[in-house]
């Protein structure tokens, strides 16, 4: 990736449980993908992602054919890996393909595709994404209500009404 540029701001509010990542790229590749990287400690069998009208368990393993094509899983505006006493989630404004595989979970920012158009994403791309941290399972209900507050005020800030957590 020699030929974009990125900047990024990291945010982490005192008393916040969600660090934010807001980005700035100028995107000039051809061929290539950026997926921002997330490696968690997290001992789970699956990620639950946000979908249309709730949410559906991918598997993290890749024991079988049926695992392994889950290679990448769509995600409206969340995808989160548990267990009892420990949670992560990926929140984010605009971005739906995830790869979750073990202790990663990835999500695909960019890409250069040359179908069906080249240079498709090319040009000047700014959004947002935040990791929220949480004490597991049992606290699943807080981090959906996290969420819509942060695509709520992502969404209302690019409309100038600028929101602060």
């Amino acid at each position: 990736m020699n030929r974009s540029t990125f900047d990024v701001t990291i945010t982490l509010t005192d008393g916040s449980k969600r660090v934010e990542f807001n980005m700035d790229a100028d995107w000039n590749e051809d061929g290539r993908v950026l997926r921002i990287r997330f490696e968690h400690a997290v001992k789970t069998d699956n990620v639950s992602c946000n979908i249309q009208f709730g949410h559906i368990n991918r598997s993290v393993h890749s024991n079988n054919e049926y695992e392994k094509a889950q290679y990448e899983v769509c995600a409206h505006r969340w995808i989160r890996a548990a267990q009892p006493w420990l949670g992560i989630s990926i929140l984010s404004e605009c971005k739906y393909g995830f790869f979750a595989k073990e202790n990663i979970i990835e999500m695909a920012a960019l890409r250069s595709s040359n179908h069906p158009g080249r240079h498709m994403e090319a040009g000047k791309h700014s959004f947002s994404y935040a990791l929220f941290a949480d004490n597991g399972a049992n606290d699943f209900v807080n981090d959906i209500a996290m969420q819509s507050d942060y695509n709520a005020i992502r969404f209302n800030s690019r409309r100038g009404l600028n929101f602060l957590i």
